[in-house]
């Protein structure tokens, strides 16, 4: 079994200088990146003009008093209509259920799903979720920037997952990218400060971005090992390869 890494990004509602740090990263370095959406943003059409590069898929907002909508479809229909080329998903606050994973599978064009999150498990591998009429790709993700900031003592280093054998898929947030964030504390913080993300301007978030060895520095190694490896995947090819699915 490969040991393979692949690059997603769940958006969050970040400023649009955030996106523009992102996509200037990923367009110097040039690998494949999968990114979640959640919002309107003129960005959005940047990263389209670079489909080697970048994939939109959705990040819909399932929670009660969610922005996206009152309803399971509701709230599909708002970020399909962001983004209605979508065929890749994965849910807001890893939120999921048998009958969210039915509407994915059958009342929208979605085919492949990340919810699912198994930390650092090795052996991961795409399977295939089954309804009466029709199955839908299910990839889970490896690792993500803000569960590791819950640890006692957090590791911004690639190198303890380099031999773990199957697909990692790696989850950062643009906005702890941005700041280089290595504690949940510095970006608590931070929002604490603003009156709103989304509106925040550089030099209200300048402050809070860390010097210390945080999530740009994992981005950075993740950027290195996909280089390694043809530039990464999409989430989307693992639809119909059946060297991933």
């Amino acid at each position: 079994m490969e040991s393979r890494f692949a690059l997603t990004f769940d958006l969050d509602w970040v400023p649009d200088f955030v996106l523009e740090d992102l996509y200037n990263l990923i367009l110097e370095h040039r690998v494949k990146a999968t990114l979640m959406v959640t919002n309107a943003s003129p960005w959005l059409d940047r990263f389209r003009e670079h489909p080697e590069l970048f994939e939109l898929g959705i990040h819909p907002n399932f929670l009660k008093g969610s922005s996206h909508g009152d309803t399971e479809e509701a709230v599909l229909d708002y970020v399909l209509k962001l983004v209605p080329e979508a065929v890749s998903s994965r849910s807001h606050a890893v939120v999921q259920s048998g009958p969210i994973l039915n509407r994915l599978t059958h009342a929208t064009p979605i085919e492949v799903d990340s919810t699912v999150f198994l930390p650092e498990q090795p052996g991961i591998q795409p399977f295939q979720h089954r309804s009466p009429s029709a199955s839908l790709v299910r990839i889970p993700f490896f690792w993500a920037d803000d569960y590791e900031m819950c640890k006692p003592q957090p590791l911004w280093s690639l190198q303890r997952y380099q031999e773990v054998v199957g697909w990692k898929v790696m989850l950062f947030h643009p906005i702890h990218t941005y700041l280089n964030s290595s504690s949940m504390e510095q970006y608590t913080q931070m929002k604490q400060h603003l009156p709103s993300l989304q509106e925040a301007l550089p030099d209200q978030v300048e402050a809070y971005r860390s010097s210390e060895p945080g999530a740009r520095n994992m981005l950075l190694e993740v950027i290195k090992a996909l280089q390694q490896q043809a530039g990464g995947v999409h989430l989307k090819e693992f639809i119909r390869n059946t060297s991933y699915a």
